[in-house]
């Protein structure tokens, strides 16, 4: 009886300790994956390069063919017809490397427009006048945040053509016209003096703005995993 304990005891350990080296095995293989760098990975791009340069040829476009990130990215998103091309680790790590360069930047842009913009502009809007010069301090750094945002859809606009740029998706629209729609509200506030509102104009524009930049949140919301299914 005590030697089929024993013996029984000793199957177990025998499980345990094959069970562990599994475990130990698969925590060093994923350990080697996550150590693996995009940077040390050769990617030779050239073809690529010269392929489209060929095309921009044939099709009689006189236009400089310049290979970076945007570039990149925008090859990338332009094999989505073909979706097992996805599955290939060199274009996963490729998509893995860029998306974590690039979340740090739409971080920063996302307080950034936050704190320096739709949060100074809600306290504009409660306050109503009744405060002209802090609401002209915040309407003059809301509109240097604008500024800013307004410069980055200028950079893309070039990068892409304004038809293309307006044709890629809704954000753009909402972006584009946030702007123009608060330079407008700043220009008439400025020569009212930011004096109490009572134009209809001022306050439509407001709402306007409001939603625009409801909308734009939800456009920063989609870096974060837990909460990008939701737009």
């Amino acid at each position: 009886m005590v030697d089929e304990v024993e013996e029984s005891a000793e199957k177990k350990k025998k499980k345990e300790s094959k069970k562990n080296e599994i475990e130990d095995e698969e925590e060093e293989e994923s350990a080697g994956e996550e150590e693996y760098d995009i940077k040390s990975m050769i990617v030779d791009f050239r073809f690529i390069a010269i392929g489209e340069k060929m095309k921009n040829f044939r099709e009689g476009k006189k236009v400089k063919y310049i290979f970076n990130d945007y570039t990149l990215s925008k090859l990338i998103t332009g094999m989505e017809a073909n979706t097992s091309i996805f599955n290939q680790t060199s274009v996963m790590r490729i998509i893995d490397y860029q998306w974590t360069e690039t979340r740090i930047a739409m971080e920063i842009k996302f307080y950034a427009f936050l704190c320096l913009y739709y949060f100074p502009f809600l306290v504009v809007m409660k306050l109503n006048g009744e405060s002209p010069t802090l609401e002209g301090v915040i309407m003059s750094v809301s509109l240097i945040t604008n500024l800013f945002f307004f410069y980055i859809e200028c950079v893309q606009m070039m990068q892409s053509g304004i038809v293309e740029y307006f044709k890629e998706g809704f954000w753009n629209f909402v972006s584009f016209t946030q702007f123009l729609g608060f330079l407008t509200l700043f220009i008439i506030r400025f020569y009212e003096g930011f004096l109490p509102v009572e134009g209809v104009a001022v306050l439509n524009l407001r709402v306007y703005l409001s939603t625009c930049g409801f909308m734009q949140i939800l456009f920063f919301i989609r870096i974060y995993e837990d909460y990008g299914f939701l737009v």
